[in-house]
């Protein structure tokens, strides 16, 4: 019964891992049209990844949107 508990666990925890990892949570979105240094700033003190489109909009990770409004905004 142990052996079964123990197998049926080591099963369950990779599961749960991969359903949690949620790929649109690393995709980009327009966070502020509004390009300034202060901004980047920010976003690189708090270890945010983000990106500068063409038109000068900067992007960042979904999963990152709650603390750069914490934090940045």
């Amino acid at each position: 019964m142990k052996k079964i508990a123990s197998r049926l666990t080591l099963l369950f925890i990779p599961s749960l891992l991969i359903a949690c990892n949620n790929p649109e949570d690393e995709a980009y979105f327009i966070y502020s049209s509004n390009f300034t240094g202060q901004l980047i700033e920010c976003l690189d003190n708090e270890g945010i990844e983000y990106k500068l489109d063409d038109d000068k909009n900067v992007l960042i990770k979904n999963k990152d949107n709650e603390k750069a409004v914490m934090r940045c905004a």
